[in-house]
């Protein structure tokens, strides 16, 4: 079930455990383990989503390909707008949700999609968004190439949650489609 099945799961195995957050983050190591301690501190606070982002002073990408970063700050500019949530990183996938929140999540996307499909269904449930500043990096030449691409697929439903979250249109939730 891919990038996404593997979120689903971590998030039921999170929520089984009776942990208050789940902390997301790639396993190739582009982000720093060290940031999750800035991550603690938010959750201190009751954040309810923490997102990590490359677009705030102290964030960044170094050594990321240009084509990527364009990319990247141009959906991100589309996002933010479209979103209303104040969060300038809408694709990051370093983040730690609320479990609460999660649970009452119904996310179906399997890919990396997932990341926005969460945040737009974190648009109609969380009541406080902050964002961290982090480095993110490009993989070192003795792994292998991201799966990550740009596709057109990937592109449409990036900007069709988005646009959903604009249009104020309501996700179907779990309690909800239970009715």
């Amino acid at each position: 079930m891919g990038y996404g099945g593997a979120l689903r799961t971590g998030t039921r195995k999170t929520i089984e455990a009776g942990y208050d957050y789940a902390l997301f983050m790639d396993s190739d190591l582009t982000n720093d383990p060290a940031d999750i301690a800035r991550f603690v501190a938010h959750m201190d606070r009751g954040c309810d989503v923490i997102k990590a982002s490359r677009y705030t002073v102290g964030g960044g990408m170094p050594g990321v390909p240009w084509k990527r970063r364009v990319i990247s700050q141009t959906g991100n500019a589309v996002a933010r707008l479209l979103f209303g949530m104040g969060l300038r990183d809408c694709t990051n996938g370093f983040r730690a949700v609320r479990t609460s929140i999660l649970a009452r999540m119904n996310l179906q996307e399997n890919g990396f999609p997932i990341i926005v499909e969460e945040l737009y269904q974190c648009k109609f449930l969380a009541h406080s968004f902050c964002e961290i500043p982090v480095l993110l990096t490009n993989r070192s030449e003795d792994r292998r190439p991201t799966s990550f691409t740009y596709k057109p697929e990937t592109l449409r439903k990036y900007l069709s949650f988005a646009v959903k979250a604009f249009l104020g249109v309501k996700p179907k939730l779990k309690e909800e489609s239970l009715q």
